[in-house]
């Protein structure tokens, strides 16, 4: 914000005191209103990513039996 500019007081519709000029305040609340999105999408995202790790660590851990199980037959077929 440039230093020059005194910001001036106004009322809006409401008869609330304003100093952002209207124009501000609505790209302010409209920036506002797209953060809480964003973050909602954020947070829907890590839900998912965490919800696919869960999975892949199921996975993994059932892969890792199948393997065990199967060097075990391995080691006696050939003992």
């Amino acid at each position: 914000m440039d230093m020059d500019i005194i910001p001036q007081a106004s009322f809006d519709d409401s008869c609330k005191l304003r100093i952002l000029d209207p124009d501000t305040r609505d790209r302010s609340t409209a920036l506002a209103q797209e953060c809480q999105q964003f973050v909602s999408k954020v947070r829907e995202f890590q839900v998912t990513v965490e919800a696919v790790l869960r999975d892949m660590n199921r996975i993994a851990e059932s892969t890792e039996q199948q393997k065990l199980k199967a060097i075990g037959r391995r080691i006696k077929r050939d003992s």
